[in-house]
């Protein structure tokens, strides 16, 4: 078992103990975000199949801050130990397919017999409820991005496919999520003395971020089109080549909107940047700033 080198009263988090069991990002970054603020984490790595990053350095980001072990749950004996070690323990979080620890026994309610008041956060690609030929299915960042909706939203214009966006995002936010839903859940059950379980779809978190995109197509019928280096809401915001090297301009409000412009030695309300240019629909003479070269 690797050593926690935190000290004593860490942080706000150092009564909080945590076991996680998964590979890869979601998971275990879900619980290592917990221990950056000192919870006592355990990350059960599978004797039978090893996390497939942890060669790589990554895998110590991912997993920093935590203590391990090596364990196969389904068998006799890892079940025992793994029973032994839940009985102590605030959060447990898993991240495989639906139904895959309702299949070695150890469903919700198998858990709280042993530890009534444990939350438990299952973190799967499509949830584990729903259609079973797609709750079944595996999932990685970039499935959680194509079917949550973020990958259509970025790369050039059509006939361009789209992009995926880095460095696995849909992961990361999914870790986000599950981490904030287990300390809610846990602080409910310091209250209540009963745990809870929390269901945390992959592809959902991304769609729960994709702020008007999709408002704009569920109730005006207006899909999002990919602007590819600019912005469909704001002329100037885009990257540009200078001579010594690329700048990226987002000037967000009219204050920041006229320093940039004076900085470049342009002057807002002249002819090419009219006054109203917030107004100015993309494409027009008031939005042309946008090409502008920058000095």
């Amino acid at each position: 078992m690797s050593e926690n080198n935190l000290p004593s009263g860490f942080g706000p988090l150092d009564d909080v103990k945590v076991i996680v069991s998964g590979v890869a990002y979601a998971g275990p970054f879900a619980a290592s975000l917990m221990a950056d603020y000192g919870s006592q984490v355990l990350s059960i790595e599978s004797t039978v199949a090893p996390d497939m990053i942890r060669t790589g350095s990554v895998f110590q980001q991912i997993h920093r801050n935590q203590r391990a072990i090596a364990l196969n749950v389904p068998s006799e004996k890892g079940r025992e130990i793994f029973l032994k070690l839940i009985k102590d323990c605030d959060i447990f979080i898993e991240n495989s397919k639906a139904g895959q620890w309702s299949k070695w026994g150890l469903d919700d309610e198998a858990l709280w017999k042993v530890n009534p008041r444990l939350v438990i956060a299952h973190i799967s690609g499509f949830g584990q409820t729903g259609l079973p030929e797609y709750t079944r299915r595996g999932s990685w960042d970039a499935i959680g991005q194509a079917f949550g909706g973020l990958m259509s939203m970025n790369g050039l214009p059509n006939p361009a496919p789209p992009i995926i966006s880095n460095p696995y995002l849909c992961d990361y936010f999914t870790a986000v999520y599950a981490s904030w839903g287990c300390l809610a859940a846990y602080i409910k059950a310091l209250k209540t003395g009963k745990g809870d379980s929390i269901d945390l779809a992959q592809y959902e978190t991304l769609v729960y971020t994709m702020g008007d995109a999709i408002m704009n197509f569920l109730n005006k019928g207006i899909p999002y089109k990919r602007a590819g280096l600019t912005n469909p809401k704001y002329g100037a915001w885009r990257t540009y080549q200078c001579k010594d090297g690329q700048i990226y301009c987002a000037p967000a409000g009219l204050s920041a909107m006229k320093k940039g412009l004076a900085f470049l030695g342009l002057q807002h309300g002249s002819e090419d940047i009219p006054e109203k240019w917030q107004f100015t629909p993309a494409g027009t003479k008031g939005a042309k700033n946008a090409g502008r070269k920058a000095h």
